[in-house]
C-alpha cells in the first residue's frame, strides 16, 4: 500500500512538472497586465518572462487588476511599505496609501515549483533504477 502511495504521489508530481513547463512556455506569449487568472476581486495569478537573465520566467501573483504587478516603476510615496527582492528569484512589494489602499506583488522564480515538483519523480527513477540493478546481479 505504501508503495502504491508513493508511486500516485510521484505521478502527480510528474504532472506538476508538465504543468510548471507550461507555465515556462505560456512565458513567451503571456503578459501578466493583459492576462491573468482572477481567483477573488484582490488576488489574480500569472506567469512573465521576467526581467532579461532570467532563464525560466517567473509566477506573478498580485492584488491589482486595474495596475497589475509591481515591477519597480515610479510610484507616489505610499504611507507604509515592505520590499523583499529581488533575491534568488524572490520579489515581494507591498505598498499601503490611506486614500488608495493596498498594492502589493509577489513573483517566484519557476524554478522553485520545478525543483520542488521534481524530486518525487526523480526519487521514483533512482529507486526503480537501483532495484533493477541490485535485481540482475548474481
Amino acid at each position: 500500500m505504501t508503495r502504491l502511495r508513493f508511486n500516485i504521489a510521484s505521478l502527480v508530481s510528474c504532472v506538476f512538472v508538465a504543468f510548471t513547463i507550461v507555465l515556462w512556455l505560456a512565458t513567451f506569449v503571456v503578459s501578466p497586465w493583459h492576462h491573468y487568472a482572477s481567483f477573488t476581486q484582490h488576488f489574480h495569478v500569472s506567469v512573465w518572462s521576467g526581467n532579461t537573465g532570467d532563464t525560466l520566467g517567473r509566477l506573478v501573483i498580485f492584488n491589482s487588476a486595474d495596475y497589475g504587478p509591481y515591477i519597480g516603476s515610479s510610484i507616489s510615496r505610499p504611507d507604509s511599505d515592505v520590499e523583499f527582492g529581488d533575491t534568488f528569484g524572490i520579489y515581494y512589494r507591498y505598498f499601503h496609501w490611506q486614500s488608495y489602499g493596498t498594492l502589493w506583488t509577489l513573483m517566484l522564480s519557476l524554478w522553485y515549483p520545478l525543483i520542488l515538483f521534481s524530486i518525487l519523480p526523480g526519487v521514483w527513477i533512482f529507486r526503480r533504477w537501483y532495484l533493477r540493478g541490485k535485481n540482475n546481479v548474481g
